[in-house]
């Protein structure tokens, strides 16, 4: 008699569907084992969406809507020489911009590199009186143009800010060139 309370047992166990691994297991261990899971990159292949070369033209309205006539008076001509025709190129990770106008203030090209990190640019410029400055701003791109909007400076100051303000932020910046390669909405 034990012998057939065994045997039921037994075919009791046969009767039950044999374990299984769902699709949706092996995808999870996938992605643990490949390592996809610890990356959240919404950029597609290529050059980041920013990259390219743009363009805009800064006026003296500008710099007045951007607050720098409260700096006028221990920097007469703080809104001057930051007018004239601007050409910005963000590249393979670093940052170009050079000023034309008939102020002939911009001389030197102003060089930096460049992280971005989701809706964030970070400019980092080298900076012989700090070490270094980073100008942090919100981006939007397409292929027509680049919105920028100034979130942090560092080290902060308040004109710094302000003319990055007038500078970036004044207008959208008109794209006059793609990147290398595409990667563009």
């Amino acid at each position: 008699m034990p012998e057939s309370g065994l045997l039921r047992s037994t075919e009791r166990h046969r009767c039950l569907p044999r374990p299984t691994i769902s699709r949706t297991v092996l995808f999870l261990v996938w992605l643990t084992v490949s390592g996809a899971a610890c990356t959240s990159s919404t950029e597609p292949p290529g050059p980041p969406a920013i990259e390219g070369t743009y363009a805009t033209t800064i006026t003296n309205d500008d710099g007045v809507r951007a607050g720098l006539t409260r700096f006028l008076s221990s920097y007469p001509k703080v809104i001057d020489v930051n007018t004239g025709h601007w050409t910005l190129t963000i590249e393979g990770g670093r940052v170009t911009m050079v000023q034309t106008t008939s102020q002939s203030a911009g001389d030197e090209p102003w060089l930096a590199t460049y992280t971005v990190s989701g809706d964030r640019v970070t400019f980092v410029k080298p900076d012989g009186a700090t070490g270094y400055s980073e100008r942090t701003f919100r981006w939007r791109a397409d292929q027509r143009q680049l919105i920028l909007q100034i979130v942090a400076v560092d080290p902060p100051e308040p004109l710094i800010k302000a003319i990055m303000d007038m500078v970036f932020g004044s207008h959208p910046w008109r794209r006059v060139s793609p990147p290398q390669s595409p990667g563009l909405p």
